[in-house]
């Protein structure tokens, strides 16, 4: 898989956000999320979508909790999917796209690798309440590489909504 292009590519995902990224990684999109991964980290496992590096953007249903309640609510629901997803690490203040947001890292065990691997997941509320993510993963032994280019996906979004 090849590292992070210095060069970015701006993608604009409806009328939710638009977001720059590396521009040797490729768009992949679903109805509540996007991929943006290089060649040769994504493709399918037993039908489940699955990347080893890069980044995925969306939002998922928030029945009206706090940002941290619906940060940990999310993050459980990754880990029952991912039964080797570990904290790394507790929840911090952070910024995205100009908002009050958590990040947190994880530690998981690649399904598709079985190396293991460094996730960091963003989070803020939309203007709706739902909760907004951006989750980045790479392999924990490649993670220095990628986690500046992380940073500047992270940094690079401009959320929309308006509602």
């Amino acid at each position: 898989v090849a590292p992070p292009s210095s060069r970015s590519k701006t993608y604009t995902e409806g009328n939710l956000f638009r977001v720059t990224v590396p521009d040797n990684w490729r768009e992949n999109a679903t109805a509540s999320s996007v991929r943006f991964a290089p060649d040769g980290a994504y493709g399918q496992v037993q039908g489940h979508a699955v990347f080893t590096h890069g980044v995925e953007i969306g939002f998922t249903r928030n029945e009206i909790h706090s940002l941290q309640q619906a940060t940990q609510e999310f993050i459980d629901a990754l880990a029952q999917s991912n039964p080797a997803l570990r904290p790394a690490g507790g929840l911090q203040n952070t910024k995205l796209s100009g908002r009050n947001g958590l990040v947190t890292t994880l530690d998981n065990v690649s399904e598709v690798t079985g190396r293991g691997e460094a996730v960091t997941v963003f989070t803020t509320l939309l203007r709706d309440g739902n909760l907004f993510y951006c989750i980045a993963v790479a392999p924990q032994d490649e993670y220095q590489a990628y986690q500046r280019s992380f940073q500047r996906v992270a940094q690079s979004i401009r959320l929309t909504d308006e509602s």
